[in-house]
């Protein structure tokens, strides 16, 4: 979900950050999200969590050069649960920590990414009150 509160999902951003690069190694998995050509890169310090949206969540993408994707989900199961997601400069950043760091949290979650990245980018209409 997209957050209301923004010191919350800073403070649990910051956590994920920490505890990533505290992390023995990182994964990164990089696809497509499900049924959309949207790019997405999940980072996580778990194995088994990068396996798994690699395997079962992201989607086969075409090759293209290096770039900085629109959204990127940070994965940290080590932390205080929280999820969450902002919308800052046109990307979407995703925190799942904690509990809600699940396989089937990312899946969800990379799921809505291009409907919350489109709602959140849309141009805003306009009301005429001369009308």
């Amino acid at each position: 979900p997209v957050v209301d509160d923004d010191d919350a999902f800073d403070d649990a951003f910051d956590e994920a950050a920490t505890a990533l690069e505290a992390a023995d190694a990182l994964y990164v998995a990089e696809g497509d999200a499900p049924g959309t050509r949207t790019p997405c890169r999940v980072i996580s310090g778990d194995l088994g969590l990068a396996a798994t949206a690699m395997a079962h969540c992201l989607e086969r993408m075409p090759l293209r050069a290096p770039t900085e994707l629109p959204v990127t989900l940070y994965a940290a199961p080590s932390c205080a649960d929280y999820a969450g997601a902002v919308v800052e400069d046109a990307r979407l950043k995703i925190v799942l920590c904690g509990a809600q760091a699940t396989a089937a949290s990312v899946k969800a979650s990379l799921a809505a990414a291009p409907g919350m990245l489109e709602a959140a980018t849309a141009p805003v209409e306009e009301v005429d009150e001369a009308a």
